[in-house]
């Protein structure tokens, strides 16, 4: 899972299109790649310990629901100041029992008294151990209103694995990511 550089910049830089920080920094985010066998390996021989991660982890089924302007604030956290966009709206991810995951949203972002709005809309399946999640095949249809229509815009979440832990209601996802470094993401169960 990564976030693009060039997202970021018409993102954060990028005047009405603000909606983009939200839409292509949303996601979990990490340059390394998890096994696709589905079985975990020990790292010091590359072995196989013969036990089967699950298709899916218990605590983190579910819909979660994320605040736009919180999520952008972490994701850009080391970039520096974004306090010139604001955004507001509720961000969704679920996490299905067969393996199915989907992060949908809509939000709208004002940056420099320009309001853009724009829809989230990803697809793909995941994996988790209990305390690491990968997302694979990742498919974005986002869009970002403009005065001639709607237009697509970058995903938000791409395959890739983040660390997570769940304290009660709340699912903190953890990932480093080349472009942004570390970022710290919260979800609320959403009941």
């Amino acid at each position: 899972m990564r976030i693009g550089r060039s997202a970021i910049g018409r993102a954060v830089l990028g005047g009405g299109a603000g909606l983009l920080a939200i839409g292509a920094l949303s996601g979990c985010g990490s340059s390394t790649d998890a096994g696709s066998s589905g079985s975990p390996t020990n790292e010091a021989t590359g072995t196989t310990t013969g036990e089967v991660a699950p298709v899916a982890g218990g605590d983190i089924q579910g819909k979660w629901r994320g605040d736009a302007d919180e999520l952008l604030d972490a994701n850009t956290a080391n970039l520096g100041s974004t306090g010139e966009i604001d955004c507001r709206g509720p961000i969704f991810i679920t996490f299905k029992a067969d393996g199915g995951f989907t992060q949908q949203g809509t939000a709208t972002c004002t940056v420099g008294g320009r309001s853009v709005r724009g829809t989230i809309a990803t697809t793909a399946t995941y994996t988790t151990d209990g305390a690491e999640l990968t997302i694979k095949n990742a498919e974005n249809r986002g869009t970002i209103g403009i005065p001639t229509g709607e237009v697509s815009f970058p995903g938000s979440w791409s395959d890739g694995t983040a660390k997570y832990e769940i304290s009660g209601d709340t699912l903190t996802i953890n990932f480093t990511d080349e472009s942004v470094g570390n970022v710290t993401q919260q979800y609320e169960r959403d009941n």
